[in-house]
């Protein structure tokens, strides 16, 4: 059973929640920071575990089928409490097994930090962490990046009225994406993945996450989860800082936690290694 559920109304907006499976615990995929429709992009990894759980996927505003430019802010606490609202609202109820996927690595934290008792275990898909949050905005200010992302919006708009603009730019954003590149999305959703993408890829939302990094990391980093049941799969990914690492970051902070820590070959793992996460998970949360 798998089906996009009816828009929720959520603090002035729509947001859409996918559902899919059934079981007596329930996966909630949080998206890294601009995906472009996140039910599509995971894909390949929640249809390996509809046979055991329950899986819903909260598409944030500006994502995949919610409303965009809504001017709700995104600070951590806006993006968590709007989640939980959406999930409440489609009967999808706590306790839950956040997935997050890069950025919103700092969603599920905050997430385990205000509401424990909502939160089972959380399972990262290469997941960041507030001291790498922290350390890459230190030397790439989070101002800076938004403002790089209102440069690049600026060129991207005229592609949605241009086809030819259109797959130039899905060929130098997706050129080597598993995703668009593999048999995961049908002729349908292929299309839905494009037109999505033009649809949301300039929305407020996305840079006001940018904004805000700096703002949420710090809201998180000294969050002691320790009580909470995690497991981290982490890539080793070149994000270029002087001072640290992706891989030494998040690895630090799973220890430090006391989380299980795999090996992702990608950060695009769900779709690179999906069969063995979604085992890993199947064991994972079976106690």
């Amino acid at each position: 059973m798998e089906k996009y559920l009816n828009p929720i109304h959520v603090n002035g907006h729509d947001i859409n929640v996918f559902g899919a499976g059934r079981g007596n615990k329930t996966i909630v995929f949080l998206a890294g920071a601009g995906v472009t429709a996140p039910a599509l992009e995971y894909k390949s990894l929640w249809k390996k575990l509809t046979d055991t759980f329950r899986i819903a996927i909260v598409e944030k505003a500006g994502y995949g089928y919610s409303q965009g430019n809504t001017g709700s802010p995104r600070d951590v606490k806006t993006m968590v409490d709007e989640s939980r609202e959406a999930l409440a609202r489609a009967g999808i109820l706590p306790p839950y097994c956040l997935a997050a996927h890069s950025y919103s690595g700092l969603e599920a934290i905050f997430w385990a930090m205000k509401y424990p008792t909502e939160v089972e275990c959380i399972l990262g898909l290469d997941m960041v962490t507030p001291a790498f949050a922290l350390a890459q905005n230190a030397e790439i200010p989070a101002e800076k990046k938004a403002a790089m992302m209102k440069r690049q919006n600026r060129l991207l708009r005229p592609a949605e009225k241009s086809e030819f603009m259109q797959k130039l730019c899905m060929k130098m954003f997706f050129g080597k994406s598993d995703i668009w590149n593999g048999d995961i999305l049908d002729a349908v959703e292929r299309a839905e993945y494009s037109r999505l993408f033009f649809r949301n890829i300039c929305n407020s939302e996305l840079i006001d996450e940018q904004a805000k990094s700096t703002e949420n990391a710090q809201k998180v980093q000294d969050a002691d989860l320790r009580g909470i049941r995690g497991m981290l799969f982490i890539s080793d990914m070149d994000c270029k800082l002087k001072t640290t690492t992706w891989k030494a970051e998040n690895t630090r902070y799973a220890e430090k936690m006391g989380w299980e820590v795999r090996n992702a070959i990608s950060h695009q793992l769900y779709a690179a290694q999906a069969q063995e996460i979604a085992d890993a998970w199947k064991a994972f949360c079976r106690f």
